[in-house]
């Protein structure tokens, strides 16, 4: 039996697939995975959820299979703040100014 090769990859699916913009689309699939999990954490159906996000019951759908191709980060992160969840946006100046900055989510502990 021959090794198959393998490639280890980076921490972004999407750049390991070459695709434009990866970090704002390894963004928008970290914001629907949490929309997924408020939605289930409200114990809501996705028809409930599409009305309280505004949303048709197809959108909400497509969000929770992680078809987001059609929405917008601006969007997502409007519906999470329609379930309830605050969103924060921090700017942070790189060291040397030249570099490329970059775009990531991160989810902060609940407080209790």
């Amino acid at each position: 039996m021959s090794a198959i090769p393998v490639t280890i990859g980076s921490d972004n699916i999407f750049a390991d697939l070459d695709l434009p913009n990866p970090e704002e689309e390894l963004a928008k699939s970290e914001t629907c995975i949490e929309i997924y999990h408020r939605i289930e954490e409200l114990g809501l159906s996705p028809a409930e959820a599409a009305e309280r996000v505004g949303l048709s019951a197809d959108g909400i759908e497509d969000i929770i299979a992680g078809r987001f191709g059609r929405f917008g980060l601006e969007q997502l992160i409007r519906c999470l703040n329609s379930l309830g969840e605050d969103v924060e946006i921090v700017f942070r100046r790189r060291e040397r100014p030249s570099d490329k900055g970059s775009l990531s989510v991160a989810r902060a502990p609940l407080d209790v």
